[in-house]
């Protein structure tokens, strides 16, 4: 790796400042999980690096009337064992609880991985599932909110702008009896996700009454699937069996722009996004009241 400047801030003004300070030559550190072989592999050209650990107050989980608050250096781990998400949002912590592996848990930090912003990345569809926000702070204190389906502007490109710092993501509580899953195929088991999809679901006597479906994995960045969303909407769904849950995987691949370079077929592909959406669809059902 390339020598670089180290700065440890005790605050999220300062850290701002810094970033700001230094431009595009400065990186925030979180967990290191993304950042850390990067600089390794010598794909990013990092000069000054602002550690983020110090700062007391940006790991927390905490219920503020309907909304879910999270501190961006939260870890993956901390995400899935909190009783907080898994009694208001399962969905958030089935899919932290998938990531990677242990060690990968314990550091990876969710305002990290949503920064970076890999396609193949678990958290950012599930966030365009649930509608999240992220709250982000410049040097000087100011805040703005982006919304999950701004944020994610492309491959490792996301709407955090110079001196900007993700301090807060946002989530509103879903309805109570709503079904969820998180679904994803990796190749080799254990390696990248090839795809992801995340499903919010909410039935009301057998009839689907409002629907949220993210895939990620196989374009630049995640994307709802909102001919699906259309589709079912209204639709009655007698069980797990129906031909409605399959018709509607069949919709998913409608307009996807796959990544180029894919060391995959682009048939088989598109058929794991409908096998890998109809898994998660079928989950969901299955869980909702």
């Amino acid at each position: 790796m390339k020598s670089f400047q180290y700065f440890s801030p005790t605050t999220t003004t300062e850290a701002s400042r810094l970033l700001e300070e230094h431009g595009e030559n400065a990186k925030a550190l979180a967990g290191g999980q993304s950042l850390i072989p990067l600089m390794k592999l010598g794909l990013t050209d990092v000069g000054f690096i602002i550690d983020l650990k110090r700062i007391p107050d940006l790991s927390y989980v905490r219920r503020e009337n309907d909304t879910l608050a999270i501190g961006a250096l939260t870890t993956h781990g901390e995400v899935a064992s909190s009783q907080i998400i898994k009694d208001t949002i399962p969905l958030l912590a089935e899919t932290a609880e998938r990531i990677a592996h242990t060690q990968i848990r314990n550091r990876g930090t969710i305002g990290g991985s949503l920064c970076h912003c890999d396609p193949s990345a678990d958290l950012p569809p599930t966030m365009l599932t649930l509608g999240a926000a992220m709250v982000l702070q410049c040097g000087s204190g100011q805040e703005r909110t982006v919304s999950a389906v701004d944020f994610f502007k492309g491959m490792f490109e996301s709407d955090v702008r110079k001196g900007e710092l993700l301090r807060e993501v946002r989530i509103p509580v879903p309805e109570k009896g709503s079904g969820y899953s998180f679904q994803k195929l990796t190749m080799p088991m254990g390696g990248f996700a090839l795809v992801t999809v995340s499903v919010l679901l909410k039935m009301q006597y057998g009839v689907c009454k409002g629907l949220a479906l993210s895939i990620g994995g196989v374009g630049e960045k995640p994307f709802r699937a909102i001919r699906t969303e259309e589709y079912l909407l209204g639709k009655e769904i007698a069980n797990s069996e129906s031909n409605v849950i399959r018709d509607a995987a069949e919709l998913t691949v409608e307009g996807v722009e796959l990544l180029e370079g894919m060391q995959y077929p682009e048939d088989f592909v598109t058929r794991m996004v409908k096998v890998t959406t109809r898994r998660a669809l079928i989950s969901a059902f299955e869980r909702a009241v």
